[in-house]
């Protein structure tokens, strides 16, 4: 096991340029238990070695091992602990969007991301994937997969509406995220099964797991060929197939990641010489705010929303509030005067870091719904 990581960092320190990590990486046979290839998305405007060797403090360093390919040496002392990571980091096909990579164990990968990554708003973001483009990429996967392989559901951490709720005089007091529960499942299904079965109970996946068993004259392998995860805000992690997992995956979820930067460049007043963008709305399939209790849940999801003031306009029929981003000094107003929207409508700033940290929080923690920008009919919608 320890072999491995060693010739993964020799790869590393000697690459020069990704193909020869990405050639090193394919030949590889499964790797040992708990050893994973992990990504991170991550969007950054920043000049990206300034961003990250910004961090080393008494208890972490960080060290260049390789300019040819960005590559680096994370040292981390946790308690009675030493870790000691080597990873890369490289650019996507989108533009300012990165991708860390390394083959390690999980609770190593946690102590790089956690420090280096998250917490870095709003010079570093990672952005969400929406339930649509994560399962539209998976069945890509399952296509491309033919008769060599069959992709079994093997864990879920979702979101589920509760079938019934208490019923006693204060039940209608509660509110719209009080009928969602957190779960984490254990099975084995096929992706269509488990897309059917996610439409028909209101759920919304958090993280997936899924196992590829190769098959020999239709009969399968008793061990997986391959295991993968997948969660919500960027990260892949598996531990064989690199090249039909990154080709399929990663080709197909990264052009989710450059709509949505497309979408939110270019909204700010000071940024448009003060000629008002036309707003972003977040629309979902049904009349979801026609019920007091749910504008009430949302109210009280923007009240709690982290780093901004609040000024709070109208709450019943119709919800107004305006949202300063201490971080970011981003601003914008949201509205709902639809059953059906959300409606966020720039200020003099806002950031593409601004928006997406907003709807990434409205879709984990209320419910995600489709986002693009409103027509001139907007007003009288």
């Amino acid at each position: 096991m320890d072999n491995m990581i060693d010739l993964y960092k020799a790869k590393l320190t000697s690459a020069s340029n990704y193909a020869d990590i990405a050639a090193f990486l394919s030949i590889q046979p499964p790797f040992p238990p708990y050893l994973y290839y992990h990504l991170q998305y991550f969007y950054c405007t920043k000049k990206l070695s300034s961003v990250l060797t910004e961090t080393s403090k008494e208890k972490l360093k960080l060290s260049v091992i390789n300019d040819k390919v960005p590559s680096y040496l994370f040292c981390y002392k946790e308690s009675h602990k030493n870790i000691n990571i080597s990873f890369t980091v490289t650019p996507s096909s989108v533009q300012n969007l990165y991708i860390m990579s390394s083959l390690c164990f999980s609770y190593e990968w946690k102590a790089l991301v956690d420090h280096l990554l998250k917490n870095r708003y709003p010079i570093i973001v990672l952005f969400y994937w929406k339930q649509r483009d994560l399962t539209k990429a998976l069945k890509i996967l399952e296509g491309s997969l033919r008769v060599n392989y069959k992709l079994l559901i093997k864990e879920l951490s979702i979101k589920e509406k509760r079938e019934k709720q208490a019923n006693n005089e204060e039940s209608w007091k509660k509110p719209f995220l009080d009928k969602y529960d957190s779960l984490r499942e254990w099975t084995s299904k096929p992706l269509s099964q488990v897309l059917d079965e996610a439409l028909e109970r209101e759920q919304w996946f958090k993280k997936i797991k899924f196992q590829l068993y190769k098959y020999s004259n239709n009969v399968p392998y008793s061990e997986p060929a391959a295991t993968c995860n997948i969660s919500k805000f960027g990260s892949i992690s598996f531990n064989n197939l690199h090249d039909l997992l990154t080709s399929y995956l990663c080709k197909e979820l990264e052009p989710s990641y450059e709509a949505s930067i497309r979408l939110y460049t270019n909204r700010g007043l000071g940024e448009r010489n003060y000629k008002p963008s036309k707003p972003i709305a977040v629309e979902y399939d049904h009349d979801l705010f026609n019920k007091d209790q749910n504008l009430q849940a949302f109210r009280k999801l923007v009240e709690r929303f982290p780093y901004s003031s609040k000024a709070l306009y109208h709450a019943n029929p119709y919800f107004h509030a305006s949202i300063a981003d201490f971080k970011d000094n981003s601003s914008y107003d949201v509205f709902i005067a639809n059953p059906k929207r959300i409606l966020i409508i720039p200020q003099i700033r806002t950031s593409i870091e601004a928006l997406e940290r907003f709807v990434s929080f409205i879709f984990f923690e209320f419910r995600e719904g489709t986002v693009k920008e409103m027509d001139e009919t907007w007003l009288t919608t």
